[in-house]
């Protein structure tokens, strides 16, 4: 009797464990499907409409996040609960302009290469440079130089303030990144027109009866018009007399100089002068408009970046070298009077150099940041200057070929190489053997400098 006993209690204490993994079994699959779906994380794209996801960069996921949290913290009358955090962003991709991880994907997408004026004039209005991830710089004419602001994620920019027209150097600069060039006009000396057309597409359109343009051209593009600037924000300062003007002298093509025209912009300001200013909801207008100049020169945003070699993730760069806490550099063409001065120090805490010019820090008009970067390089070339009717004096600086230069890092200096053979080709680095240079993991600085004068960079 006692045996009978044990065994129905065995069999008892079974049934009750599988009943129970049945019940466990059937809890789970339905916490999961959550009425028959599972929720994906999504990552936003450029130009994404989904109202819940935070810009790129925020980290965040918008008003998902806040309605997960607001859920937790009500509770049943007398329970208490926390909170939940929403997890940290991880950051899944490689900016492949500065080696550092992001959660933007850029895989696909051509960065941008902004045309930012640099005349003194300017400084007050300049906004949106510290936001870029490489800035070239190059003189247009004796004393006065011109960026190149290329920059991988425009999905969630701050407005970058003031765009100017592009010269050759330009092209041929966005051309080592695959970026779109984004600038108001073209320079009308030399042969501008026909340089940017084979290399860019685009010119006149006998069909459409209008010009397109290989490059976003914010002086006659969509959002950038006079109309599409009150729209987007993207033109200030925009007189009703330059306005006509602007659109007058389109018709006679790319050739136009829009600085030099009796209707000179003397503090960027006031009557007959303007800005133009580059932001998100202006650019969108343009890469995804079909009236586009840009898109009708058959010109796309898609395509991948082009970017340097940098050292891997977990290891730091280790530099020897010569002692560069400061750099001064001397941006001077040939035979010209007049001297770009431009300058680094040092900042060992943070672990970048800081960037001055004329004697004073150059800093973001819209933050106040000043300008500052983990790698510096300066590389010599030719640059010339030519004057033109009317006693005006321009700059050209040549971006491909080969030479040499400096690159500094963690207050080290070495001397490197430098190759570009075409427009389109990257600009390779290397050392003085031919090895190929690995950049520390950061923001970069290039300046081209005349390689006729040997004071052209100095160090200490």
């Amino acid at each position: 009797m006692k045996k009978s006993i044990k065994q129905i209690a065995l069999i008892l204490l079974a049934l009750a464990a599988v009943m129970s993994l049945c019940f466990s079994l059937i809890s789970c699959d339905g916490e999961e499907s959550g009425g028959g779906t599972t929720t994906e994380q999504k990552i936003p794209g450029i130009g994404t409409s989904d109202s819940t996801l935070a810009p790129l960069g925020t980290g965040g996921t918008g008003s998902t996040a806040a309605s997960t949290t607001a859920s937790n913290t009500s509770g049943t009358s007398g329970s208490t609960s926390t909170p939940t955090t929403p997890p940290p962003a991880i950051d899944l991709y490689i900016n492949p302009l500065t080696g550092l991880r992001t959660d933007y994907d850029a895989s696909g997408l051509r960065p941008i290469a902004v045309v930012v004026d640099n005349i003194k004039a300017a400084y007050a209005h300049q906004t949106g440079l510290s936001q870029a991830d490489i800035i070239y710089e190059t003189l247009v004419s004796p004393g006065i130089s011109r960026i190149t602001a290329i920059i991988s994620d425009y999905s969630a920019l701050s407005s970058i303030c003031n765009i100017r027209e592009a010269y050759v150097e330009n092209i041929d600069i966005a051309g080592s990144h695959n970026a779109i060039m984004v600038a108001h006009g073209g320079a009308s000396h030399g042969d501008f027109v026909s340089i940017a057309t084979a290399r860019l597409g685009g010119g006149w359109n006998e069909a459409l009866g209008k010009n397109t343009y290989g490059y976003v051209n914010t002086a006659a593009d969509v959002g950038f018009t006079v109309e599409g600037g009150a729209k987007y924000g993207t033109i200030k300062y925009y007189s009703k007399t330059r306005a006509e003007f602007m659109q007058n002298s389109l018709k006679d093509g790319l050739r136009t100089h829009y600085y030099t025209d009796g209707l000179a912009r003397a503090d960027l300001g006031g009557e007959n002068g303007y800005d133009t200013i580059l932001t998100t909801e202006g650019l969108m207008a343009v890469l995804n408009s079909k009236f586009s100049g840009f898109n009708q020169a058959g010109s796309t945003k898609n395509g991948n970046t082009k970017g340097f070699d940098f050292v891997a993730e977990g290891r730091e760069k280790v530099m020897s070298g010569a002692s560069a806490g400061n750099i001064n550099i001397a941006m001077k063409a040939e035979k010209a009077k007049s001297t770009k001065y431009v300058a680094f120090s040092y900042d060992a805490a943070g672990k970048v150099y800081l960037r001055s010019q004329d004697g004073a820090a150059h800093k973001d008009a819209a933050n106040g940041k000043q300008l500052s970067f983990t790698n510096v390089i300066t590389l010599f070339t030719d640059v010339t200057g030519t004057e033109l009717k009317g006693g005006a004096n321009v700059c050209t600086t040549k971006v491909t070929g080969e030479g040499t230069g400096y690159y500094f890092y963690g207050g080290k200096a070495m001397e490197i190489k430098w190759s570009k053979p075409s427009w389109s080709a990257e600009l390779a680095l290397t050392d003085m053997d031919g090895n190929a240079l690995e950049l520390a993991r950061g923001k970069t600085y290039i300046g081209y400098v005349g390689s006729t004068d040997s004071a052209a960079v100095s160090f200490s």
